[in-house]
């Protein structure tokens, strides 16, 4: 039978129910030390975590759900394929954690740090992620329909042949990374940061939302823009007016 209504702070404790079932709902775990526990299976159901320490953490099977987990630490944690859904997580620690093939999905990552973090064929989906800083991320095959990405740093990322949905990367870092044959679809790249290494070969951007962006000619042959889109890159880049004749 689940847990309701605990209050957990720390590790020992933690073990104790764990022996008689793993799922915790509407449980307070805030300022708990866990950190090194491992575990075959935890579920947390609308729980409140903020600022747990589960650093260190190994779980085969990590469910969290409609949760509070500001200012958490899961610095090296082994939680891959975990899946963690409609929860707050601004501020959390995910530095070197292994989150490859996880579910991410729905959630507020505002702030957090994944430094180092393995995030390999994972689902972000619909979870924002104002102002992360992904330089050291693994990112190949993640899945990022409807996330948001405003003011972070994901430069050098291969987004190659992706189809991406509904992505905002409004004033978003996008130095070195590579979107050739990429389809944007309801997307946003608003005051976005590009370099000359910045790739859109073959890309298809009609469905995006271009401001204030200078795509380097070399690095976007190939690329489909549409009418609306190339007025604006004419008057950006060489203050064209385009209009059409009486």
């Amino acid at each position: 039978m689940a847990h309701i209504g605990l209050n957990i702070e720390t590790v020992d404790a933690l073990y104790s129910f764990l022996l008689e079932d793993w799922t915790f709902v509407d449980c307070t775990l805030d300022g708990g030390s866990f950190a090194g526990l491992q575990i075959e299976r935890l579920d947390i159901q609308n729980c409140s975590m903020q600022d747990a320490d589960f650093s260190g953490m190994m779980c085969d099977e990590l469910r969290i759900s409609g949760s509070g987990l500001q200012g958490a630490d899961f610095q090296g944690a082994d939680i891959k394929e975990s899946r963690i859904t409609d929860s707050n997580c601004s501020s959390a620690r995910f530095r070197n954690a292994k989150l490859n093939l996880s579910r991410l999905t729905g959630c507020d990552f505002s702030l957090c740090n994944f430094d180092g973090a393995n995030l390999f064929g994972t689902d972000l989906s619909n979870s924002r992620f104002r102002a992360v800083n992904f330089g050291a991320t693994k990112m190949d095959g993640v899945t990022v329909d409807h996330a948001s990405f405003v003011m972070a740093s994901i430069g050098h990322k291969n987004f190659r042949k992706s189809k991406l949905v509904g992505v905002d990367f409004s004033e978003t870092d996008l130095t070195g990374c590579d979107f050739t044959d990429a389809v944007f679809e309801d997307c946003r790249i608003e005051n976005a940061v590009v370099s000359a290494e910045t790739v859109f070969a073959g890309a298809d951007l009609r469905g995006a939302r271009l401001s204030n962006m200078r795509l380097d000619v070399t690095r976007a042959k190939g690329a489909v823009i549409s009418p609306s889109q190339a007025e604006g890159f004419l008057y950006d880049r060489l203050g064209v007016i385009v209009e059409e004749g009486a």
